[in-house]
């Protein structure tokens, strides 16, 4: 993810420096320069990292991961022991 936007960046580099028309070479430089920076590139990714481990903060019963891999209640009960969590599981889901 971040080596496609590093690559981008680096590719309207250099076509900015091979383009002579002042205004394209301006506009693809404050491109390359100001939206792809490496920092606003780093800070881009990592946040779409944050987010999907705060959705992911519930552990294994995480409502995202049931969304996306859904379960019956013999798989659920298969998978965790019980098809609803238990009372100490509800009491230290951050543990």
């Amino acid at each position: 993810f971040q080596l496609a936007f590093i690559s981008l960046r680096k590719l309207l580099l250099l076509l900015a420096w091979s383009v002579p028309i002042s205004g394209v070479k301006w506009v693809a430089e404050g491109i390359a320069l100001g939206v792809l920076d490496h920092h606003v590139l780093l800070a881009f990714s990592t946040s779409l990292y944050g987010f999907l481990i705060l959705a992911l903060l519930d552990g294994p019963r995480a409502r995202i991961m049931c969304e996306i891999f859904p379960l019956s209640e013999e798989g659920a009960e298969e998978l965790f022991g019980s098809t609803k969590p238990g009372i100490l599981e509800r009491i230290f889901w951050r543990l």
